[in-house]
């Protein structure tokens, strides 16, 4: 039975599929490209770092991360900007910044890179978890299996039964040093998270520069310096500008992306350490390393992969069950013979949040300029199984084909008539029990709409 009802707005609640979000997208191009910054700056300060104190290397390296930091401000809006009254929690993350930095300079001079590196690669764990507790960010079974596996397939890289080579205090006093950076630069970067609809990248990112460069200039004039070479002063201020650009970068990425999007691409620190590893302290990668990247490459990514799928001739045939027929067909009406074609191009997405595409198959696309690489919320919302998804893209064509109809008529000059019914009611939703499939929506909140797009 049809009935025609009036109903408030609020009963209506179509289900859809979000359009992509290139915010986020280029949220995880940006995290990649400071994380890669970030490992050409740690390996700068490796260099440096045994001969000379922290607070030293810190400053000099400040300062020239505050250059970098200013210049961004000058070109994207003037000095004004950093102007904020959110500076106590400025503050409190610059302290968090302090301690991530002065440990982290720390234990690059006491313990094996290898084992910096077991304790770092904990941070997306620590982000993640830390997002869902403070900030209550929702985080699927997928990403955390994604997370943790990674956390998995470094520890296979780094070979944690390594971790006892070295003896005595140096290697506790290098290991909490490390737990020590990891823990500030996270809660440093959930801090961005929270306040980022209040201040800008480039204010993040100056004020957790200058705090840590003025308490390291301070602790620099109290020690008393060592003579620097040409070549280490050349390197600790390469360090300092490529820090300054990757501290915007990933500031930006966390801004832009969900917590448990960015933190993950910290894993691809593997990459680059292997790489400087080879080309600056001349290690070759071990069997373990291979293995362990071979593993990371392999895990489910966040992401779905849109590409071009099969092309149709609109005018031509289509096979159905074994038969050619014409892919359009307008019954008890009079056609006419037609040349050439109309090509029809389908978008075929890649990936579901069952079956994920790999961190692999994402680079690949990457470099595919005919590829997009869409975060996986986008298409498939959270709570919306791939089923759903599907069935609503069903019915979505089954629309856009009736539109379609309705506006070829109504080119010809014929009347369609529209209205709005109702197709699917959700069982459990606020319209169960109010709504029937086949009932006619005539008003909203009381207001008589003309037509569907009214």
């Amino acid at each position: 039975m049809r009935r025609s009802l009036a109903l408030p707005c609020f009963l209506v609640a179509p289900m859809s599929t979000a359009p992509a979000n290139p915010r986020a997208l280029r949220g995880s191009v940006l995290a990649a490209s400071a994380f890669a910054l970030y490992s050409s700056a740690d390996t700068l300060l490796k260099l440096v770092s045994a001969g000379h104190s922290v607070a030293q290397v810190l400053t000099i390296n400040g300062i020239f991360a505050l250059l970098t930091i200013l210049a961004a401000t000058l070109a994207t809006g003037g000095l004004t900007q950093l102007a904020t009254r959110r500076w106590p929690q400025l503050l409190v993350r610059g302290v968090f910044g302090t301690i991530s930095g002065f440990s982290g300079v720390y234990a690059f001079s006491r313990i094996p890179l290898v084992d910096f590196y077991a304790i770092l690669f904990s941070g997306p764990l620590i982000v993640a978890a830390l997002a869902v507790l403070l900030l209550k960010e929702r985080i699927d079974l997928p990403r955390w299996a994604a997370i943790i596996a990674g956390f998995c397939g470094v520890l296979v890289v780094v070979d944690p039964a390594a971790l006892g080579t070295a003896a005595g205090n140096t290697v506790m006093l290098g290991r909490g040093a490390a737990l020590l950076c990891v823990t500030g630069y996270a809660l440093s970067m959930l801090i961005v998270r929270r306040m980022r609809a209040t201040v800008s990248n480039v204010t993040f990112s100056f004020y957790s520069a200058a705090i840590m460069t003025s308490v390291a200039a301070g602790l620099w004039a109290a020690q008393g310096a060592t003579a620097l070479t040409n070549q280490e002063l050349l390197e600790l201020a390469f360090s300092g500008l490529l820090g300054g650009a990757a501290s915007l970068l990933l500031t930006t990425a966390y801004m832009r992306a969900p917590v448990a999007l960015v933190a993950p691409f910290q894993y691809t620190q593997l990459l680059w350490g292997a790489f400087f590893g080879y080309v600056v302290f001349n290690n070759v990668p071990e069997v373990r390393m291979l293995t362990g990247a071979v593993i990371v490459a392999l895990l489910p990514a966040p992401y779905v992969i849109e590409q071009p799928g099969p092309v149709y001739d609109v005018l031509g045939d289509v096979t159905v069950n074994g038969d050619e027929v014409p892919m359009i067909q307008i019954p008890m009406e009079e056609t006419f013979p037609t040349e050439g074609s109309l090509d029809m191009l389908t978008v075929r997405v890649l990936g579901s949040p069952d079956s994920l595409p790999n961190w692999l198959d994402v680079a690949t696309a990457y470099l595919d300029p005919s590829r997009a690489i869409v975060p996986v919320e986008e298409i498939y919302p959270p709570g919306v199984t791939s089923e759903q998804s599907t069935e609503q893209g069903k019915v979505d064509m089954a629309n856009s084909q009736k539109e379609a109809i309705a506006a070829a008529l109504t080119y010809l000059g014929n009347e369609v008539p529209s209205t709005l019914s109702v197709a699917e009611v959700q069982a459990g939703g606020p319209s169960d029990g109010l709504l029937e499939v086949g009932d006619v929506i005539q008003t909203v909140n009381g207001v008589t709409f003309p037509d569907v797009t009214g």
